[in-house]
């Protein structure tokens, strides 16, 4: 397929350059590069992490709703408020 493309000065004469030294043509320089910038690569994989968990890990796990956790913060907070005025 034909086309027109709008290149960079220095990015042309860089795939000339290649064109030549390869002994291929311009249109073959262009189209590996796109090829190259078009295939798909694999997914990064997430380096490997570890967890410090604290307390005991035969307690019982307790699964909490955040309705739950939210009341339980707010009873905290309360009962700090209220150790402050005592002093």
């Amino acid at each position: 397929m034909r086309t027109t493309l709008v290149l960079d000065d220095k990015l042309f004469k860089a795939a000339k350059k290649k064109a030549a030294a390869e002994g291929t043509t311009l249109s073959e320089v262009v189209n590996e590069a796109l090829r190259e910038a078009l295939r798909a690569k694999p997914a990064a994989q997430a380096a490997p992490f570890r967890v410090t968990a604290w307390g005991d890990p035969n307690a019982p796990k307790q699964h909490l709703t955040p309705k739950e956790i939210y009341d339980i913060l707010e009873d905290e907070e309360i009962e700090a408020f209220k150790r402050l005025g005592r002093r």
